[in-house]
């Protein structure tokens, strides 16, 4: 029922990838209809891209945002600002908010930053 998927916690598994190597990962316990905001600093700040992955369970990775330096958001299909806001405060560091976190959220969510786009 809705309300009994209301209150399941969504696991959602943040794993953070860096450029050059430099890795962390969290994982994060977050209530359906709740947001979630994760953070992703790079220590290269002459890199002008920075992007937003999620990976399903048993599916592949996927692109949600690529984020500019000069504050440019470009969200691929399927992927919204209303459900995946993402702020650039600097060239080094991004914030993405997952709101109204679901099931269908539950996924690794990557952080990856390079000086040009493929």
């Amino acid at each position: 029922t809705a309300t009994g998927l209301l209150s399941r916690p969504c696991w959602l598994f943040l794993l953070f990838y860096l450029v050059r190597d430099n890795r962390s990962n969290y994982k994060i316990l977050q209530r359906a209809g709740d947001s979630l905001t994760i953070s992703c600093f790079q220590n290269y700040s002459n890199l002008a891209y920075m992007f937003w992955y999620q990976q399903p369970p048993r599916d592949g990775l996927k692109l949600i945002v690529s984020s500019t330096s000069w504050t440019h958001n470009f969200h691929e299909d399927g992927y919204s600002e209303a459900k995946f806001e993402v702020i650039r405060e600097k060239s080094n560091y991004i914030l993405m908010t997952i709101k109204n976190v679901t099931s269908k959220d539950e996924a690794t969510y990557f952080c990856a930053a390079s000086d040009h786009t493929v």
